[in-house]
């Protein structure tokens, strides 16, 4: 009887870390996707102020900058899970 209980309070610590790990991840998943966007429109939004008071036309700007600030996140993306 005490071997079933020391089981049972074992499997009861298992599953109380198993949820705990989702909810750490879905909170870390929910923070790291608004970094990804925060950061690339700030990315976006400052190289185009940049752009303008350097006097580049309009069409530089979208064709380089804007380009390289909307994959940026997926190249970070790729760096971090790649390193991991």
């Amino acid at each position: 009887m005490l071997t079933l209980a020391i089981q049972n309070k074992a499997k009861n610590k298992e599953d109380e870390r198993h949820q705990f790990k989702l909810f750490k991840s879905i909170i870390l998943v929910i923070i790291g996707i608004m970094g990804i966007v925060l950061g690339s429109e700030l990315v976006v939004n400052n190289d185009s102020s940049i752009a303008t008071n350097l006097k580049l036309s309009e069409k530089i700007i979208s064709l380089t900058i804007i380009d390289f600030g909307t994959s940026l996140p997926e190249l970070m993306t790729t760096i971090v899970s790649s390193k991991k």
